[in-house]
């Protein structure tokens, strides 16, 4: 019999120390599924039940040297062993007192001989039953315990390695310290939807001109993360290894690097990660900046009046044509000035009164409404507002919002 069929089996102790007693009761129980035990004094009963697992215990009172309610004290104080139910057996009179102290030793049942077979195997079906679907339960409980420590300490594990990853990723953003000395009034509004994000902004002066890029990677959290990597080195090879200062010679040799970098052709399912990017670069002797963009608009206020300055349609991907192009275009900037670069992050949060998206209409108004404040107010108004609109609702992407001041 393997050990699956013996756990399926309900397992019963008869303890009594006439012999024909234990012959009589067996003989009731013997067409029943059960293993049957038996022992002759307390004294056995103990030593087999703690070696034992037994779902009913059948249990005389009356026997020399132990008599069935020390047997049942002595069990009723050993974690192991004080649930099994207890079947008092007594041939003592039925009188108020022994019934009493039978339950109160911890038995389920107490019944008098002469037995009624009936009434006996109804009660020992019933309390060995219950006993099993405790233990189960009991079982269950721990395995579910068990488990949940394991997933526990596997999802710290991975909280630990990601918040590590956050400091490699936030290692090669860009300081804020080098940004804001470029760009002294001006915000980044970065709020990524986990721990680390796949929007990123990127920063390099260049020949006596700054480069700053605003992207948006497909995917958030881990694999957008990933993509930021790819990302970055992709603009570090165009402008610093390469020295383009074109935006959209930038943008195509990033689209360039990235197919090189996804070229594999032998997998089962296509690559189709990528970013959508906006690149500025800015000429402030000359106080110009040139714009380009994969699918990422820029957004100019100038004199109070919002000017979006509209990307190309393919961003940067495996997918996008390799003859694809990007265009230029050159601003003059003057003092007052505004530029806005951003994902569609904030945009695409769901929240308000109808559970909506928020809607780049709707950022377009807010910042036309606030392009006159100093850059710091603009940040906080645009944090509260996005966070009064979200509300309890989760956070749906990764935001990213940069605005600057000439």
């Amino acid at each position: 019999m393997s050990n699956e069929e013996s756990n399926n089996i309900t397992s019963i102790l008869i303890v009594d120390d006439l012999p024909e007693n234990l012959i009589a009761i067996e003989a009731v129980l013997r067409k029943t599924n059960y293993r049957i035990d038996t022992a002759q004094s307390g004294k056995e009963a103990i030593e087999k039940i703690l070696h034992n697992d037994y779902d009913c215990i059948l249990l005389d009172v009356q026997m020399p040297g132990m008599d069935g309610f020390e047997v049942a004290e002595i069990l009723g104080t050993n974690e192991e062993t004080r649930n099994i139910p207890i079947i008092f057996i007594a041939a003592l009179s039925t009188d108020k007192h022994y019934v009493l102290r039978g339950y109160k030793t911890g038995a389920v049942e107490y019944l008098n001989k002469p037995l009624d077979s009936d009434i006996l195997k109804i009660k020992v079906e019933t309390f060995s039953q219950l006993h099993i679907q405790k233990k189960e339960i009991v079982r269950a409980h721990s395995e579910t315990k068990r488990v949940n420590s394991i997933l526990e300490d596997q999802s710290s594990e991975m909280n630990a390695s990601i918040r590590y990853a956050k400091n490699i990723q936030n290692a090669i953003f860009p300081s804020e310290q080098s940004f804001y000395s470029i760009f002294p009034d001006s915000f980044i509004f970065y709020k990524p939807k986990d721990i680390v994000g796949g929007d990123f902004y990127w920063l390099s002066v260049t020949r006596g001109k700054v480069v700053l890029a605003c992207a948006d990677c497909t995917g958030h959290g881990v694999p957008g993360a990933l993509m930021t990597m790819v990302g970055n080195n992709l603009l570090k090879q165009a402008v610093e290894a390469k020295q383009l200062l074109s935006p959209a010679l930038i943008l195509e040799d990033m689209k360039n690097g990235l197919q090189n970098t996804f070229h594999q052709n032998n997998l089962t399912g296509k690559i189709n990660d990528g970013m959508e990017v906006c690149v500025c670069v800015f000429d402030f002797d000359n106080n110009i900046v040139e714009y380009s963009g994969a699918r990422t608009p820029l957004l100019l206020m100038q004199d109070g009046i919002p000017v979006i300055i509209k990307p190309d349609s393919h961003g940067l991907s495996r997918e996008t044509p390799t003859n694809a192009k990007y265009t230029n275009h050159s601003v003059t900037l003057k003092a007052g000035d505004c530029l806005y670069m951003f994902s569609d992050g904030y945009a695409d949060q769901f929240g308000g009164p109808n559970n909506k998206r928020f809607m780049k209409k709707n950022l377009l108004k807010t910042l036309t409404a606030i392009a006159n404040e100093n850059m710091q107010i603009q940040k906080d108004n645009l944090e509260k507002i996005f966070d009064e609109w979200k509300g309890e609702l989760s956070q749906v992407d990764d935001v990213l919002l940069i605005g600057i001041k000439i």
